[in-house]
């Protein structure tokens, strides 16, 4: 239960709003760091530790070279994914009530409240204060923002704007009268107002600016 009881520290990495970061790990261990999101990387005798405190990371785990090897741990509010080998997800996001962990290569044992289980290649899992939810297959979308992108397949509006705020400084809302209106497409999550101009010109939508850092995606008059 060392997940639920330990206090953040160690090395201190994160992300402004609109930012990614790459880090390569003293162990080779890679990690992505998406917008607006903060790591603590602790290495001790025992375990190799990093610490989501918000936002969403791609890890690429590196084996471990010491004579005793130590695994690698990802830890959230929630509970904890260890790497067996593998490429994988975490999100924990500010706004999220749970943690997602999608594996695209490899294996990944989660553990929450409710047990544990073993992730393979191609599935996601989200678990929080309710326990281990059921796994899934993977969709692009899911690695989709690691090439600075966010896919759309039927998606709600509101969830689109919802993802594309979490890149753009300030405000972004969307009006309930378009909320459920369902969007398909690729839009570039590191350049909001290309993503803004794609939707208006696809569907019938307009922004409202109130000010620059204060927007409302509309039905177009």
């Amino acid at each position: 239960l060392a997940w639920q009881h330990h206090a953040a520290s160690g090395e201190r990495w994160q992300t402004a709003t609109g930012e990614q970061r790459p880090l390569t790990l003293a162990d080779g261990t890679q990690v992505l760091l998406n917008t607006a999101t903060e790591i603590a990387i602790r290495f001790t005798a025992e375990t190799r530790l990093i610490e989501l405190l918000r936002g969403e990371i791609l890890v690429t785990s590196a084996p471990d070279t010491q004579p005793a090897p130590r695994p690698l741990v990802v830890a959230t509010a929630d509970g904890s994914a260890r790497p067996i080998g593998t490429r994988f997800t975490v999100r924990r996001a500010a706004g999220d009530t749970a943690t997602l962990v999608a594996v695209f290569a490899g294996s990944v044992e989660v553990e929450g409240r409710g047990g544990r289980r073993i992730i393979d290649s191609g599935q996601h899992i989200l678990f929080g204060p309710d326990g281990l939810g059921p796994g899934a297959a993977n969709s692009a979308a899911e690695s989709a923002w690691a090439n600075g992108m966010i896919v759309a397949r039927a998606m709600r509006l509101a969830d689109l704007i919802a993802e594309l705020d979490r890149y753009r400084p300030g405000l972004l809302r969307c009006h309930p009268a378009v909320a459920d209106l369902r969007v398909s497409g690729t839009f570039p999550a590191l350049d909001t107002e290309s993503s803004l101009a794609l939707l208006t010109a696809s569907f019938p939508l307009r922004v409202s600016y109130r000010t620059r850092y204060w927007a409302s995606v509309e039905a177009a008059e």
